[in-house]
C-alpha cells in the first residue's frame, strides 16, 4: 500500500483519473492492507455494500482472493500467469500468508470480468445494481 501521492503518480502513467472511483485505497484512509480480511471488510464498509455483494477482481492468489475469507466473491485475472509472467512469490518470512488460501470464485482473463458481473450478480440484485469501478484497491 502507498501513499496518495505515489498512488496518483502512477495512475497518471496510465492516465486514470482517481475521481472516478468510489474509493481509492491509500495508505492515509486505510486501517489494514492487503492480504488482511480486515482490508476487505473496511472497503465494504466504506463504500457501503455487504461483501457478498462486492466482487474482488485481482492476480495475486494471496494478497486478491484472501477476499473470500471477508466474504467477497473472488476473480482470479491468469493474463500474466498465461504470459508467463510471475505474479507475487511469497517468500519473506514477513508476507501474511493464511493457512489456506481460497479459491477463487471465478477465472479467467481480464476480458471475463464483466461477464462474470453480468451472470453471477444480475440474478441477485436490479439492473444496473453494480458500480463498474468503484474501488481502486492501492497496491
Amino acid at each position: 500500500m502507498f501513499p496518495a501521492v505515489a498512488q496518483k503518480g502512477r495512475l497518471a502513467w496510465g492516465d486514470i483519473d482517481p475521481g472516478q472511483f468510489e474509493l481509492f485505497t491509500e495508505i492515509e484512509n486505510m486501517g489494514f492492507v492487503k492480504p488482511r480480511i480486515g482490508y476487505y471488510r473496511q472497503i465494504c464498509q466504506k463504500i457501503g455494500e455487504p461483501p457478498e455483494a462486492c466482487l474482488m477482481v485481482g492476480n495475486d492468489p494471496v494478497g486478491d482472493m484472501t477476499a473470500k475469507l471477508a466474504g467477497l466473491r473472488t476473480y482470479r485475472a491468469t493474463d500474466a500467469e498465461a504470459a508467463g509472467i510471475a505474479t507475487v512469490t511469497l517468500t519473506e518470512p514477513t508476507v501474511p500468508k493464511p493457512a489456506s488460501i481460497p479459491a477463487p470464485d471465478f477465472s479467467g482473463p481480464l476480458s471475463g470480468v464483466l461477464k462474470v458481473v453480468e451472470n453471477a450478480f444480475s440474478a441477485e440484485f436490479p439492473q444496473g445494481f453494480y458500480r463498474s469501478q468503484s474501488v481502486l484497491n492501492g497496491s
